[in-house]
């Protein structure tokens, strides 16, 4: 059956969403994610804070969530942003993105009642970048709550190098994984984008995104389950792919 508009959803298939103070632009192109009973919860950024909106499955705002279905958080600073979101099993969300404060990537979790000041002590993780304009692009949530988020941050002098951190349940970098919670991927001595995708099975982790080699390469950088690069993939834990002449850049990844 062909895909076609769902005219029990929003107008005619279509959800508008108007937030005061949003960035529209910024909120079009971020995180979305679904919760188990069918409830959607969407991520942006709204006056300089990261901004949340939960709505009904119908896509009407969750008048049970936050303030008539809305929840913004500051992360210290004055410009945040959340760009992914994922489900905990606990029904809360781990949010990832950034804030200006030293440049730094974040990891937030958020309640129906606003940002969960008991994980972490503040309901925020900053990992700061020596150079700024670090970011957690993508976020995934395990069954016991831990918290792996992957994206790019600044590591002089190369400049951005992809980036993934994971946290314990609790909010701390979980020091199981290499590194102590936290590991940078340099692919080719200069700039890497992206975001962490997926992980399989046999508990893999997949950064996607883009290497400069020049141009931007499509890059796909695969670690073990303790965060370490894996050699078995490609031979050296990545795989750059062009399409022909110009940019190539991956934005998302699905395994079978």
């Amino acid at each position: 059956k062909p895909l076609c508009l769902d005219p029990t959803f929003g107008s005619a298939g279509i959800d508008a969403i108007v937030v005061a103070n949003s960035d529209n632009a910024t909120f079009a192109s971020r995180g979305i994610a679904e919760r188990p009973d069918g409830r959607l919860v969407v991520v942006g950024k709204a006056g300089g804070d990261g901004l949340v909106v939960g709505l009904t499955e119908s896509g009407a705002r969750d008048p049970g969530f936050g303030s008539a279905g809305v929840v913004t958080f500051d992360a210290g600073g004055s410009d945040d942003e959340a760009m992914a979101v994922a489900v905990v099993a606990d029904g809360e969300l781990a949010i990832g993105g950034s804030t200006d404060t030293n440049g730094a990537a974040i990891v937030a979790r958020v309640g129906s009642a606003g940002i969960d000041t008991s994980w972490g002590g503040l309901g925020f993780y900053r990992v700061s970048t020596a150079g700024g304009a670090g970011a957690f692009n993508g976020v995934l949530v395990d069954g016991a709550g831990r918290v792996a988020a992957g994206g790019q941050s600044v590591n002089p002098p190369r400049g951005f190098d992809l980036t993934a951190a994971w946290f314990t349940a609790a909010g701390a970098l979980d020091a199981s994984f290499v590194n102590g919670g936290e590991q940078l991927v340099d692919l080719h001595g200069a700039d890497e984008f992206g975001l962490l995708a997926a992980t399989d099975a046999a508990g893999n982790y997949y950064l996607v995104g883009q290497t400069y080699v020049p141009p931007f390469t499509g890059a796909i950088v695969r670690l073990a389950s303790n965060g370490a690069l894996d050699s078995t993939f490609a031979g050296a834990g990545s795989v750059a792919y062009s399409a022909g002449t110009g940019d190539t850049r991956f934005y998302d990844l699905a395994l079978d």
